[in-house]
């Protein structure tokens, strides 16, 4: 993926997850994804597999392709 499409869909999970007030370790823990690794996705530091970015959304109830718009 590339570096900008990173920060924005990072971005777009911060703002989702800030919005239903969950910490980082709490979207990390009903993701299964570990907090700092959810810390990096969010400022666009690491790349991401597509079944990570599927249980992110999960975890944040939001449909996958509603998390993209928000990213765009």
């Amino acid at each position: 993926m590339r570096k900008d499409t990173l920060v924005c869909l990072g971005g777009a999970i911060a703002r989702t997850r800030a919005e239903r007030r969950l910490s980082v370790a709490e979207l990390g823990r009903r993701a299964g994804v570990h907090p700092f690794y959810l810390w990096c996705i969010e400022r666009g530091l690491c790349d991401l597999r597509f079944a990570t970015l599927c249980s992110i959304a999960d975890a944040l109830e939001i449909e996958l392709a509603a998390l993209v718009k928000r990213a765009e």
